[in-house]
């Protein structure tokens, strides 16, 4: 599964409260990321959609330092990267092996 296709299924597949929460991202070598895109978090468009078409999300590492994002992506504050481009996620899930 690709990040796209995931990010499409988790947006049909968020919290019905008021966070508008995405499921966890889950890749094979343990890695856990929370990923969020909706009216609330640094994404873009900055919208609730049901299709997933982001272009970029807010991705939170849940306090583990993620390499690929520390060297390449803005940390707008501790754990959190701010409009992370949905082709950098695509690599960055290759890189830990894929999506569970």
């Amino acid at each position: 599964m690709t990040f796209k296709e995931w990010l499409k299924n988790a947006s049909n597949n968020r919290s019905n409260d008021f966070g508008n929460l995405l499921p966890e991202l889950k890749l094979m070598d343990g890695t856990k990321l929370s990923v969020q895109a909706s009216d609330f978090h640094m994404c873009e468009p900055k919208a609730k959609l049901e299709d997933g078409d982001y272009y970029c999300v807010e991705v939170y590492t849940q306090g583990i330092k993620v390499k690929e994002l520390e060297e390449t992506c803005y940390e707008v504050s501790p754990y959190i990267y701010g409009y992370v481009p949905v082709e950098f996620m695509e690599t960055l899930c290759l890189l830990h092996g894929g999506i569970k």
